[in-house]
């Protein structure tokens, strides 16, 4: 496969430009390189055939991305499909508490999220017509009684 580079006197268009930078991207060095001196618009092309030389650091950052860049774009794949996955079922069934709860009360929730959907359904359908500030979530533990939700 030909491999091209572009002098900083061509002008190539955005696709040439491109390629180039993929070639040099994929290029480990020691093969033979197309330098374009020059691109007329009448198609006349200077051009000279050089060795490509890539530094060790400059290879083994490429072989490591080679390796690594995968695995990104598997991860990112994956955090895509969970992540819309959760948010289906999150636009669906989220009631957001707008007002600051402690860490007792979160896990008093946490721990009981029968009282929570019963204080849901049983609140009257004009309470979530409300704007968001005015809803208020109301949690009682009485001493020695059960908690109760509102």
């Amino acid at each position: 496969m030909n491999i091209y580079q572009f002098s900083p006197g061509a002008s190539p268009n955005w696709q040439a430009s491109l390629m180039a930078q993929l070639d040099s991207y994929f290029c480990l060095g020691g093969e033979t390189v197309t330098r374009i001196i020059s691109l007329r618009p009448s198609g006349l092309i200077l051009a000279k055939k050089e060795k490509a030389v890539v530094s060790t650091a400059e290879k083994i950052l490429k072989i490591l991305s080679f390796i690594l860049f995968p695995l990104v774009l598997i991860a990112l794949a994956i955090r895509y499909l969970l992540y819309n996955k959760f948010n289906k079922d999150l636009d669906r069934a989220v009631f957001f508490i707008p007002t600051e709860i402690t860490k007792a009360e979160e896990l008093i929730i946490a721990k009981n999220p029968a009282l929570v959907k019963e204080a849901a359904l049983t609140v009257s359908p004009l309470f979530y017509s409300l704007p968001k500030k005015y809803q208020l979530m109301k949690v009682e533990t009485p001493e020695g009684k059960f908690y109760k939700i509102t």
